[in-house]
């Protein structure tokens, strides 16, 4: 669940690009998947581009920082200016630039907000990782983002709801990151200090699960429907059941 150029930034060995096909997918543009159409990729790695076993670089969050500066009210885009010279001058990977649009926009509506903007914003890339599991061989698979409870968490939780469990079971599955003592302090590290977010970004709660079920419910009838809507079908449910657990 991560992009290609964020697995590239990334620091230490990349010990999957010795084993792994590396992919990046071709999303459809400006439109949802349409049921049953298969997700279209290239590889990116082109010493391990006859490997089968692939290692899908799945952006969550394509096109999401268009949609958060959509948001941001007039004087925070003159302001940005300012702030990207500066970032440019200083080469530092726009990261004024960004804490500032994540202090003012993505902040105020908490964890539960950005989890809503996922199932809302980012419906291609969702669809994508659940028709990419549709197919026999790219299962058992390893789902991972970067902390591992967010982008991972929601996939992981509409994969549930697919295979039947209800939510709370759900909820508390995901709660089970915030018992994980060495996480905690590289949350506070890497998203509360570096861009000054609140504490609910560092927390796996189980009513904050519970909250976005409710709201999939609410705006689409079920976690199904929304599904479908999203461009998968509800033969390929049936599908990514029986690959997951032979149903």
């Amino acid at each position: 669940m991560r992009s290609t150029t964020e697995y590239k930034r990334a620091s230490g060995d990349k010990l999957l690009d010795q084993y792994f096909s590396i992919c990046k997918l071709k999303y459809p543009k400006c439109r949802n998947y349409h049921p049953k159409e298969k997700v279209e990729f290239e590889p990116v790695s082109p010493k391990t581009s006859d490997c089968q076993i692939r290692h899908y670089m799945l952006d969550i969050f394509n096109g999401y920082a268009w949609i958060i500066l959509k948001r941001a009210p007039w004087y925070i885009w003159i302001y940005s200016i300012f702030v990207f010279l500066y970032d440019l001058f200083m080469k530092n990977g726009l990261h004024n630039l960004i804490r500032l649009y994540t202090t003012r926009v993505v902040d105020p509506g908490g964890i539960l907000g950005q989890y809503k903007d996922i199932i809302e914003e980012c419906q291609p890339s969702l669809a994508a990782a659940l028709k990419l599991l549709t197919d026999s061989n790219n299962v058992p698979a390893l789902l991972n983002c970067t902390h591992g409870k967010d982008r991972t968490g929601v996939l992981c939780a509409l994969i549930l709801a697919c295979l039947g469990k209800d939510k709370y079971y759900i909820a508390k599955n995901y709660a089970l990151s915030d018992e994980l003592a060495k996480l905690k302090p590289i949350l506070q590290e890497e998203i509360i200090k570096r861009y000054q977010l609140n504490e609910s970004f560092a927390t796996a709660k189980e009513e904050t699960m519970l909250n976005l079920f409710e709201f999939v419910e609410k705006r689409y009838g079920s976690v199904s429907t929304y599904l479908e809507y999203i461009g998968f079908s509800s033969e390929e449910q049936e599908q990514l059941c029986k690959n997951l657990c032979g149903l």
